[in-house]
């Protein structure tokens, strides 16, 4: 399972985090929790320590962002031109959970409700009901403002919170160099890394002993 389908399928469990109408959306402080535990479950599923909260907010929004591109030139494609097959982006179906009703972005959704009280004598041409999809994709575009606005000032919270001393500029330098060596030799490095913490704790239990 790739990274992008484990961070979708990760922040389509906390609807807080993309649900417009839900009832902790404009909660900060739990949204802010959400993505830590979105990091922490994308670094136990792929032990990659560079997704912090920031990252994943940043990968999911691209993510997002690409979908809904996607989704609005295969809206726009030609009624006559030739049927219209699900684009072949990977990620396109997992992104099924933003059409709900209760999403924000279900302006896009054909599970939108139906106004039966409008007698279809009453719809005078083809052209009036040509122009639906233009406001319908003038809500969407107003949405996803609105969405990436809140993104933004997560990633800015994350930001200001994460203040790094020099224990953290010392992990990121390692990091890098793990990065440049193989998967296997990246493995052997670690342990060498935390047989040195080891002998350091094992070192210290025994001076304070001595005490």
């Amino acid at each position: 399972m790739h990274w992008q389908e484990k961070l979708i399928n990760a922040v389509r469990e906390r609807p807080c985090l993309w649900d417009k109408f839900h009832k902790d959306y404009m909660n900060k402080n739990i949204k802010t929790n959400n993505w830590k535990d979105v990091s922490k479950e994308m670094i136990t599923l792929i032990g990659d320590h560079s997704f912090d909260e920031k990252t994943c907010a940043t990968k999911y929004r691209n993510l997002r962002d690409h979908y809904m591109k996607l989704k609005k030139d295969h809206l726009n494609l030609p009624s006559g031109s030739s049927p219209k097959t699900p684009p072949k982006w990977p990620f396109f179906q997992l992104f099924g959970f933003v059409n709900k009703r209760s999403n924000a972005e279900s302006s896009i959704d054909d599970n939108m409700p139906q106004d039966n009280s409008i007698p279809e004598s009453e719809i005078e041409n083809v052209a009036a009901i040509s122009q639906q999809p233009v406001a319908k994709r003038r809500k969407k575009e107003t949405v996803i403002s609105d969405i990436d606005l809140e993104l933004k000032k997560i990633e800015q919270s994350l930001a200001a919170v994460q203040e790094k001393d020099e224990h953290d500029h010392f992990g990121n330098s390692v990091a890098v160099q793990l990065k440049k060596l193989t998967s296997h030799e990246a493995a052997l490095a670690r342990i060498e890394i935390e047989k040195v913490f080891l002998s350091f704790k094992s070192t210290s239990k025994i001076a304070v002993s001595d005490l």
